[in-house]
């Protein structure tokens, strides 16, 4: 028996082919189009994105050799927030937006200034943000009547391919109880918080909603001439990425905290009840049962070095290695050059943008690969520090993402944290947290935990320097200090 896990990221779709055991047999991937024709906006176009799910399905059955009837259901991983749009009619309103959209930041603004965030959190436990699907719908509202009147499903990423998959508009767990629509103590979506947003007519928009391993419809005919599938395979929820990260990282327990680094840097930890604190942290459902994820997080990692070197680089296969190497060579010193990762969003200001400081004329090539590897290190810690002061104490991390390939980077952020870091060695998490979610979808007698167990990855082990650790404190300070005043400056510009 085989399974499918589909992982869809902010730029690249990914399909794997897994064994019953979680043993990888194939991945194909493929990079989709992505549209930045305005200040802040970041899309994709919908039939695209169907065609580049098809087109990798189709590659790893055919490349695997095997029938499409011993593939015995498909599970999902993809990126939270955004906005995916349907009409009645099941085709796209618009584009789809990505979470690194942040066309809504007026929007978001004005509700801070009423307040509104601070009613709403009490009920969705969210903070706000630009790409929340509530946002963008408002934003649409105001910007783009003629669309929000076609509008009939609200979907998220990976919502959507399961609709195209089945027919079936569903709304998994794990993705929604980020949304802004939905009311944690409830457990369900909220018309009062919609009204809250200027929405309360929104409500007919949202699916049903369905947890990571229930299933979720079967490939219709129409679906399987598409991608090769066979007509009536079954298709299961699915995870908010970060959460499929957390599963494969084997966070079952409230002393490991998963570290995931790609668009977006999050830290996530699991609880067993939301805990009242005056911090705002962000809350969800997680996929284990009765358990919530609590996480911190910004679009403020790796995809900025992506950036840099798709502007200023010449690419070729091997220039992760390239770039190492002449990091490695590097002498250490206490230079003042800093990044701050903010291309996509910032976790200090909404106004901040992203920036090079304390440029010099001896500065080279190297050196501003240097600032963005441990800018988006500076960055996270912002996050660190308060996710580890809710207890218990933290005993292990684990990192998922692209740069969990880095050893460099891997090593910055182990002497920056000062706790040993594990990185799982898998080649693609997003894939094979998603085929999980089918595995145990499809065999219920057996649970995630056991899956985790008799999967047995290989780690990577990581331990700390605690003298790089306070060189690199004093960094932290002096980056703190500098983007305080950058965000004072950016505040006062808008004006």
């Amino acid at each position: 028996m085989y399974y499918l896990g589909i992982d869809i990221g902010g730029t690249i779709t990914k399909a794997g082919l897994y064994t019953s055991q979680g043993k990888e047999v194939i991945v194909s991937e493929r990079s989709n189009n992505i549209f930045t024709q305005h200040p802040g906006w970041v899309e994709r176009d919908l039939y695209d994105f169907w065609d580049s799910v098809c087109w990798c399905i189709q590659n790893c059955i055919n490349k695997s050799g095997i029938k499409n009837t011993e593939i015995k259901g498909l599970g999902f991983s993809a990126h939270g927030k955004g906005l995916y749009l349907i009409d009645v009619e099941g085709n796209p309103v618009r584009k789809g937006i990505i979470s690194s959209d942040t066309r809504a930041i007026s929007v978001v603004k004005e509700w801070v200034k009423q307040g509104i965030d601070k009613k709403t959190y009490k009920l969705g436990r969210q903070q706000l943000w630009t790409a929340h699907p509530v946002s963008l719908l408002a934003w649409i509202k105001e910007n783009e009547p003629e669309n929000y009147q076609k509008i009939d499903t609200v979907l998220m990423a990976h919502d959507y391919i399961r609709f195209k998959l089945s027919g079936k508009k569903y709304a998994e767990i794990t993705n929604i109880s980020g949304s802004n629509a939905y009311n944690i103590n409830q457990n369900s979506y909220d018309k009062n918080m919609l009204d809250l947003f200027g929405l309360k007519d929104a409500i007919s928009f949202f699916p049903p909603i369905i947890s990571s391993f229930e299933q979720a419809g079967t490939v219709t005919t129409e679906a399987a001439q598409l991608t090769g599938l066979a007509k009536g395979t079954p298709l299961y929820g699915g995870f908010f990425d970060v959460i499929g990260g957390a599963i494969i990282s084997g966070v079952t327990n409230e002393e490991i905290l998963n570290i995931i680094a790609g668009t977006w840097a999050i830290t996530t930890r699991i609880k067993n009840k939301i805990i009242d604190n005056e911090y705002p942290y962000i809350w969800g459902r997680y996929a284990l049962n009765n358990m919530f994820f609590v996480h911190e997080g910004s679009p403020t990692s790796a995809s900025n070095l992506q950036w840099f070197i798709d502007n200023f680089m010449e690419q070729n296969n091997n220039i992760f290695s390239e770039i190492e190497s002449c990091l490695n060579k590097l002498e250490e010193n206490n230079d003042n050059l800093f990044f701050f990762p903010y291309l996509y969003g910032s976790n200090i200001s909404l106004d901040l943008k992203g920036q090079f400081y304390g440029i010099q004329a001896h500065h080279k090539k190297e050196h501003f690969l240097k600032a963005i590897y441990e800018g988006v290190v500076l960055s996270y810690l912002i996050h660190h520090e308060r996710i580890i002061t809710l207890e218990p104490a933290i005993k292990k991390v684990r990192f998922t993402g692209g740069p969990s390939n880095s050893k460099y980077w891997m090593q910055l952020f182990c002497d920056a944290i000062n706790i040993p870091i594990e990185t799982i060695e898998l080649q693609q998490p997003g894939c094979s947290s998603a085929a999980f979610c089918a595995i145990v979808g499809s065999q219920q007698e057996r649970s995630i935990e056991q899956l985790l167990n008799d999967f047995q990855p290989s780690y990577t082990y990581y331990t700390p320097s605690i003298n790089r650790h306070r060189i690199i404190q004093k960094r932290f300070e002096k980056y703190k200090i500098i983007g305080n005043s950058l965000a004072d400056i950016a505040q006062k510009l808008q004006k």
